[in-house]
């Protein structure tokens, strides 16, 4: 069973707030799903919500860790920030140090009881693989399989 980092609102607010403090003063548009959660939660800061990124504007993630999210508004000139980041994310594109985590799977409160196991269904279910009672690593061959068949993924 992979270890789960399972994060409270209490902490997503506190260090969302403790970057918000270096940042403030900005409009925020919040990546779905996770950094529109996170903007959501700074308008009790004064901060203004945007609905899609505009110049000027930051955008926000809730987690760095391939930069794969963040790095197309980066490269549009949009000042980015991760409120967590995974071990080994590039963080030379975020405008303030995001808090560091473990290499645990990060549960966020929006996320119910999710697990690595339900997200990799999410992921199946959405390519349209039915999905049964089998194991995550039977779930990544199927997933591996998959991203061969398709164009614009890339399984190494």
């Amino acid at each position: 069973m992979t270890a789960v980092h399972a994060l409270t609102w209490s902490e997503v607010m506190v260090d969302a707030v403790r970057v918000w403090k270096h940042v403030n003063g900005i409009s925020v548009y919040g990546v779905p799903t996770g950094g529109s959660v996170v903007a959501a939660l700074l308008v009790s800061c004064g901060a203004h919500l945007l609905n899609e990124p505009q110049p000027g504007c930051l955008v926000l993630d809730d987690l760095i860790e391939t930069g794969r999210t963040l790095r197309p508004y980066f490269e549009q000139g949009y000042p980015v920030l991760a409120v967590y980041a995974k071990p080994g994310a590039p963080l030379e594109m975020l405008a303030y140090p995001p808090l560091q985590l473990g290499p645990e799977w990060v549960q966020f409160p929006w996320e119910h009881s999710a697990t690595p196991e339900d997200a990799a269904a999410r992921i199946l279910e959405y390519a349209q693989v039915e999905v049964g009672p089998r194991s995550l690593a039977d779930w990544a061959d199927t997933l591996a399989v998959y991203a061969r068949h398709n164009a614009g993924f890339h399984v190494a």
